[in-house]
């Protein structure tokens, strides 16, 4: 993401990189002033639904880097998860948005070039939006399945914040551009 903002600098770019920066210091705010005294508070690692809040035992090089060091920061909510689910969900309505803009403009115009044009864009979207979809379960697997960092509960519940982050980044997006940029 950060090649594509230095490649492609624009406000698309600065967009994205803001989004993933805002998610991940809102996830440290979820894990350490949210989800960790909520668990200190109940007295207990277990909560109803949600599960443990700590790492599973045995995680080790649970960050950025394999480093083989035991993971030691909280678990509850998944960062890696809440990050590809914000990014994803994003992207995912741009497109949807775009394939929106597709059916209205094809429905205004009869020319043959154009809906063939339109409908090649559109296999585009939807193998897009298959390819996002497939990345975004992958991270979440992997971090269960492959590599030991979290449960399930902490997974999901980072995928739920992440969606609905990526859901409100599109939706005010526009709101966000007029304020920084003085357009809409």
């Amino acid at each position: 993401m950060l090649l594509y903002a230095m490649m492609m600098p624009g406000f698309n770019s600065f967009y994205l990189v803001n989004l993933i920066l805002l998610t991940t210091v809102f996830n440290a705010f979820l894990k350490y002033a949210v989800m960790k005294p909520l668990y200190k508070w109940t007295g207990g690692n277990d909560l109803f639904l949600l599960g443990s809040g700590s790492r599973p035992v045995g995680a080790m090089s649970c960050h950025f880097a394999i480093d083989g060091k035991r993971a030691t920061s909280y678990g509850m909510p998944s960062g890696h998860s809440q990050i590809a689910w914000t990014i994803g969900t994003y992207l995912i309505c741009q497109l949807v948005n775009r394939f929106i803009g597709n059916v209205n403009q094809n429905s205004k115009q009869g020319n043959d070039n154009t809906t063939a044009s339109i409908i090649l864009d559109n296999i585009w979207i939807f193998i897009s939006i298959g390819l996002i979809l497939a990345v975004m379960i992958y991270i979440s697997y992997s971090r269960v399945y492959i590599e030991g960092c979290h449960t399930i509960q902490q997974v999901s519940l980072g995928g739920i914040v992440g969606v609905v982050l990526g859901f409100l980044a599109f939706y005010f997006e526009n709101d966000i551009k007029g304020a920084i940029l003085g357009s809409s």
